[in-house]
């Protein structure tokens, strides 16, 4: 939460964790708490650019009084134009990586999505900052970066990420004068080649699918909820995390759809077919909470599924078969459909926002059928009665608009004795 008030030892002290304060007497200077530590900022631009500038921790060795002070000289710099830090900085050689990364993530956490600077913190924490432990960042060299990279081999994904991480925050601290006149030493490294790590289910593995989904559900291995997250994610072919995060809100049950506000590519119309919507329709709804897929705690959403779907794989045989594998799986069903490679991209939201206008309602329709077509390919692998799934609506390409109501009286994925 943004406070609007005058920065004192009593507003800092009673900042949670998330919480940030500006100043009202000094526009620009503010403080915020992230975790245990709260830091002072100054916002302002710098030859038209808008800079973030951390000042340091609170009584390390910042005080409200000193930090404002900080602050004036930074904002009385930029007046003029100059960039205080980075002049005070440039050519500086006693930087450790930890200092630079610390700065580097101050900086741009605004401008990152949630879950993108929390895999960037993760690789940081997790794999680079390890290996660096605390070298002086202006001695890091291209052959330091090489033997880092060489040492991930194992695992090309995770050292290809930590490699690209890498190299924006040297980015980052070049265009901060961080770097003096050194070439970014993460420059042509080759990159890795990980694979086609894609994988796709075959009918008769949907048919194992199914009935690993029903043994985990009968021992208690699964929810009802988790199962039926992961059975929409296969008739949808949406993210992962578009399905967890799915609130009722977001649903338009007329016109088989769902609004999504936030998705990798921003905001995203996903289409529902009728066999999707069935099964979210036999979801109960439960008091307090907005999502479809509820989580332990109350009104919160599904987070992770990792265990239950171990054991959903092993039931199945499908050991080495990733979540996001189902996604890749409808868009081959849907392929093998007949849907083109444009209508494809539309279902899964690969497709371009600035489509012309004269063609949107032709696609959107033709995105639909596809999506119909699609889910009924994959239903036919289903033995619908091994997890209580609602019946088929009828294959006839005319019934397969059906009218909600008409829904409802299907069978409930959600028996009595799972709810």
């Amino acid at each position: 939460m943004n406070h609007h008030k005058p920065i004192t030892l009593a507003s800092v002290a009673s900042l949670k964790s998330g919480d940030s304060i500006r100043d009202t007497t000094l526009k620009g200077f503010g403080a915020r708490r992230r975790g245990k530590n709260v830091s002072y900022f100054v916002q302002t631009r710098v030859h038209r650019r808008l800079r973030w500038f951390t000042i340091g921790n609170h009584l390390s060795p910042w005080t409200p009084e000193t930090a404002r002070q900080r602050a004036k000289d930074i904002l009385h710099a930029a007046d003029k134009n100059v960039d205080l830090v980075a002049t005070e900085t440039t050519y500086h050689t006693g930087l450790t990586i930890q200092e630079v990364f610390d700065r580097f993530f101050e900086d741009r956490e605004p401008y990152f999505k949630t879950s993108t600077f929390k895999e960037f913190r993760r690789l940081s924490n997790k794999v680079i900052l390890p290996h660096f432990k605390r070298r002086v960042f202006t001695s890091i060299t291209r052959a330091d970066v090489a033997a880092f990279h060489r040492g991930l081999r194992k695992t090309p994904s995770a050292a290809n990420h930590a490699l690209a991480v890498l190299k924006q925050v040297f980015n980052w601290a070049d265009a901060n004068s961080l770097c003096g006149d050194r070439k970014n030493p993460c420059l042509d490294i080759q990159m890795f080649k990980s694979g086609n790590r894609a994988k796709f289910l075959t009918t008769d593995d949907v048919a194992r699918l199914a009935e690993g989904c029903r043994t985990a559900l009968v021992r208690d291995e699964a929810t009802p909820f988790m199962i039926a997250a992961i059975l929409t994610l296969l008739f949808t072919g949406a993210r992962r995390g578009e399905i967890f995060t799915l609130k009722r809100s977001y649903v338009d049950k007329q016109r088989m759809i769902a609004h999504l506000p936030d998705s990798k590519t921003g905001s995203k119309v996903l289409q529902l077919n009728p066999i999707a919507m069935s099964i979210l329709d036999s979801v109960p709804e439960i008091e307090g909470n907005p999502y479809f897929f509820v989580g332990r705690f109350k009104g919160t959403c599904l987070t992770e599924i990792y265990k239950p779907w171990s054991k959903i794989r092993k039931y199945a045989k499908l050991e080495h078969f990733r979540i996001h594998d189902l996604r890749h799986s409808f868009a081959s069903f849907a392929a093998d459909s007949g849907a083109s490679a444009k209508t494809v991209g539309h279902l899964l939201g690969h497709a371009s926002v600035e489509t012309t206008k004269l063609y949107i309602h032709m696609f959107n329709n033709r995105a639909k059928e596809a999506a119909e077509v699609t889910a009924h390919t994959i239903y036919a692998a289903f033995n619908p009665a091994a997890l209580l799934l609602p019946q088929s609506p009828a294959s006839d390409p005319s019934t397969t608009h059906s009218d909600p109501q008409d829904r409802k009286e299907q069978e409930p994925f959600f028996p009595a004795q799972c709810g």
